[in-house]
């Protein structure tokens, strides 16, 4: 008896398996009116657990269901090949046959595409910025607000800061504090190198930050205050091939600097950028210890359990233990938040994002492909009416509805599958281009990015669907009897839903229109505003170590050039702003409450000449009056924030260094016009401290006379070769990021225009070809060609018009944000608003005149004989 049970169970095992199969597959590939009834699943399934047998029968039951299931794919696989071949052979057939709209559709939605791929490779580079830190969720930097008359967020703090709160804090593990060193010369034996982007860091900062050694150790390389920390790039600049490790180098005059530690290549998503590390033990330790010189960048370590703005509150008023009368107060940003959200911080690290920009560039990516996705499912629509005769002749030979459904959505989703493919493509091709545009080193690299893929196609195949959904659904529903005798009107030129979509097109369109006008605009405002100063002709030199030694000397010599008119020298260049940021500045009457945070810039006599500022009360430093090196000047911003109604002959102390000020200079710009002026003060400095000398010239003759400083230069300096920048050009530098973003939005703006032209020149050619008879009736009673010309385009003209009420508005909301970056900015002329609506308007009549012209001046006989 023991034997039968498997032996009886086995059959009917059998006889199931294959049940259990046929219901799975029937209902996964067979069309709903071919599926068999092989029984309930539920109760397949039930009786089968109900007779569960031993290893053995349950083994032969899976065997058989197995066997079962590869039958059937099989075949299915085999007749699913065969349809997608016929498919296909339709598909083309109907491309051959419709050659220019199926270009329209495929090369707008390829462009649609890759300039939405373009732009998303651009926003996730921005987005991943300090990213590959190990601690990067952990590590945050401490800016500071100060709130005084104005609200001010500053990026700096004091030094002696990062030090301060690691001791009192002990949710801080390690804090950190650089400042830039944005210009040095190395001399290595007698070879001199001129390297430009250095940080000052604390021994901490390489084991916050990761930054890989290559050689050295992390936790000592700047222990030592005369090491320093070079990249591999910058090590093979100056060693070659040599091993650089313990090798000497002399910078700024300063001998034995040792060669501790090297570094890769700072990544470019980094916002910190640097060639080198020096020590922070190295600097003066007046600076260090200095609580109102808020010139250092600092950054702390939390631990991962702890919420940083928790500690952000904790910190927040400590300003005031080391400075009781302080106003400031302190919060936490953290590091990967840095690049996009410094824009409203003064003093922030250069080259600094723009989050609005992302966003800006985000909507404008989402947009394009907007449009082309819109011409797509237009035109695919539109046209789908054509093949209604279609569709009744393949309902009469038998073609089910799922089978029409199945040819539809599958000619749609290879079409944009073709589009997808020449989009990737097309980016390979123009992401160099679009790189070098950005100044960023962009890459498609799926294996880190591999969501972009995923999203861009995932969009290709909704796009697809969307398109298809239409003729798949409703052509297949319509009955066989009336497509054959009828006329058919689906996909006709009344389209509401049509016109709607043509409407939001040409809304994107013309709000692209107003933001590169505008963008322009602002960038010719600042080009063209008036700093202040003459910047014309006007050279900016690093000064060597050897010029400021026999500075007096060479000033002289250079003067006898007719050609140069003035020669001055300063500690920083005017894009730097200045050299002194303080707090500690104090003057007879002032309110012991108050706190005025001062810039300052150290100069040489002749500097306020050279520069063409002007003298509005008091006078210019003079070498006639010996305590002039003690003495002051500042500028109109000062005065008012001191509230001094006579400020010539006001004693005036800054640090512990008293004086008078004995003149006020016109205010005039020494940052960028993104950036208010401040109030700001003048001193004398002794030449060993002038780091630039500015020359300015005559316009005549200026290589002669460039090739006579490089001679001077030779003589004093011979080890330092010689650089030199027109102030002018060094200005305009400072809106590169403005240019670079104004160029990128022009060109996809283009594209933009490109798209939707395409997707009206195929609307505008469907509907002419629609109205065939009426314009051939229309021309046998006597209407001129301009007359149906201007019938064509009423309709598109009535839709621009409705395009740029809605686009306005939007537009002007958008750039007054955009605008809200700029200290200076232009006006939002209405001018600027009619022009962007007129051009799209003269756009999109030259796009349909040409369809409508050939409808309006072809044989009316032939008209008449359509169809």
């Amino acid at each position: 008896m023991k034997n039968k049970k498997p032996h009886s169970d086995k059959p009917d095992m059998q006889s199931r398996a294959p049940r259990l199969a046929a219901w799975i597959l029937d209902r996964l590939f067979s069309e709903p009116e071919n599926q068999s009834s092989s029984g309930d699943f539920h109760e397949v399934f039930t009786e089968i657990e109900a007779k569960r047998g031993s290893f053995a029968a349950r083994s032969w039951y899976w065997l058989q269901t197995l066997l079962s299931v590869v039958s059937f794919v099989r075949g299915n696989i085999l007749w699913r090949c065969i349809m997608f071949q016929s498919y296909l052979k339709l598909m083309f057939r109907n491309f051959k046959k419709q050659k220019a709209y199926s270009f329209i559709n495929v090369f707008g939605l390829t462009v649609g595409l890759a300039c939405f791929i373009l732009i998303l490779i651009w926003v996730q580079h921005q987005r991943c910025y300090d990213t590959f830190h190990h601690h990067f969720d952990e590590i945050y930097r401490v800016n500071k607000i100060w709130r005084k008359g104005e609200i001010a967020h500053y990026a700096t703090t004091p030094a002696p800061l990062a030090d301060a709160l690691k001791d009192k804090y002990p949710d801080i593990v390690m804090s950190t504090r650089i400042i830039n060193f944005t210009r040095a010369l190395f001399k290595i034996e007698e070879k001199v190198f001129r390297v430009s982007n250095g940080l000052i860091a604390d021994t901490s900062f390489t084991r916050i930050f990761t930054f890989p050694f290559l050689a050295g150790d992390p936790n000592t390389a700047l222990s030592s205050p005369n090491s320093i920390v070079l990249t591999e790039s910058l090590s093979e600049r100056l060693f070659g091939s040599e091993e650089p490790m313990g090798k000497t180098i002399t910078v700024a005059g300063q001998p034995d600097i040792m060669v501790q530690g090297v570094i890769k290549d700072v990544p470019a998503n980094s916002h910190l950028q640097f060639e080198f590390l020096l020590p922070y033990m190295a600097m003066d330790e007046i600076v260090r210890s200095d609580w109102h010189n808020s010139m250092f960048y600092t950054y702390l370590l939390l631990n991962e359990t702890t919420d940083f703005r928790v500690v952000g509150e904790k910190i927040s008023d400590y300003m005031r233990t080391p400075i009781p009368e302080s106003t400031s107060s302190l919060y936490l940003q953290p590091l990967k938040k840095i690049h996009l959200h410094s824009s409203d911080l003064r003093l922030a690290m250069p080259n600094a994002g723009n989050m609005l920009y992302v966003v800006i560039f985000t909507f404008i990516a989402i947009f394009i492909l907007a449009i082309a996705v819109i011409n797509f499912v237009n035109l695919t629509t539109a046209r789908s009416g054509n093949r209604a005769k279609e569709v009744g002749l393949r309902k009469v030979v038998g073609a089910k509805k799922a089978h029409l459904i199945g040819q539809f959505l599958g000619e749609s989703l290879l079409i944009t599958i073709f589009a997808f493919v020449f989009a990737v493509m097309l980016v390979y091709l123009f992401l160099p281009a679009l790189s070098n545009m950005t100044g960023e080193e962009l890459t498609m690299n799926l294996s880190e990015h591999p969501s972009l893929f995923f999203i861009v196609f995932g969009i290709t195949l909704v796009t697809g669907i969307l398109s298809g959904i239409y003729p798949a659904f409703i052509l297949s529903s319509l009955e066989t009897v009336k497509v054959i005798r009828e006329k058919n009107t689906i996909g006709g030129k009344k389209s509401g839903f049509r016109k709607g979509l043509v409407v939001f097109q040409f809304c994107i369109t013309i709000t692209l229109i107003i933001c590169t006008v505008i963008i322009r605009k602002q960038l010719h405002y600042l080009h063209n505003r008036e700093l202040g100063f003459d910047k014309e002709y006007l050279i900016s030199i690093a000064t060597s170590q050897a010029i400021r030694n026999q500075y007096e000397s060479f000033k002289s010599e250079i003067l006898q050039n007719p050609s140069i008119v003035d020669v001055t020298g300063a500690r920083s260049q005017p894009t730097w702003g200045h050299d002194i940021t303080t707090e500690d500045v104090s003057w007879p009457g002032k309110d012991p409450e108050e706190h005025l945070l001062m810039r300052g810039v150290g100069i040489d006599y002749g500097y306020i000449e050279t520069f063409g500022m002007e003298i509005v009360a008091g006078r210019n430093f003079s070498k006639t009056y010996a305590t002039d090196t003690s003495n002051y000047i500042i500028n109109e911003k000062a005065v008012h924030a001191m509230r001094l109604d006579a400020p010539v002959g006001t004693r005036f102390t800054l640090w512990e260094e008293t004086g008078t000020i004995i003149g006020v200079v016109k205010d005039f710009h020494f940052k960028s016009l993104h950036n208010p002026i401040e109030p700001l003060l003048m001193r004398l400095y002794e030449p060993r401290w002038l780091s630039v000398l500015f020359i300015r010239i005559n316009p005549e003759h200026i290589p002669d006379t460039i090739q006579f400083i490089d001679n001077k230069w030779r003589k004093f300096s011979p080890n330092v070769p010689f650089e030199y920048n027109f102030v002018d050009q060094l200005l305009e530098n400072q809106y590169t990021t403005d240019q670079r973003i104004n160029r990128i939005i022009q060109y996809f703006t283009i594209l933009s225009i490109l798209i939707a032209c395409l997707g009206v020149f195929g609307l505008a050619s469907y509907m002419a070809e629609k109205r065939t008879k009426e314009i051939g009736i229309r021309k046998v009673l006597g209407s001129s060609v301009s007359g149906i010309v201007l019938l064509i385009s009423k309709e598109f003209t009535i839709l621009v018009g409705i395009s740029s009420m809605i686009a306005w508005p939007i537009g002007y909301f958008v750039m007054h944000k955009l605008l809200q970056n700029y200290a200076y900015r232009t006006h939002l002329n209405i001018w600027i608003f009619m022009l962007s609506g007129l051009a799209a308007l003269i756009i999109t009549f030259m796009t349909v005149s040409t369809q409508s012209i050939k409808a309006a001046t072809a044989n009316p006989i032939n008209s008449l004989k359509y169809e």
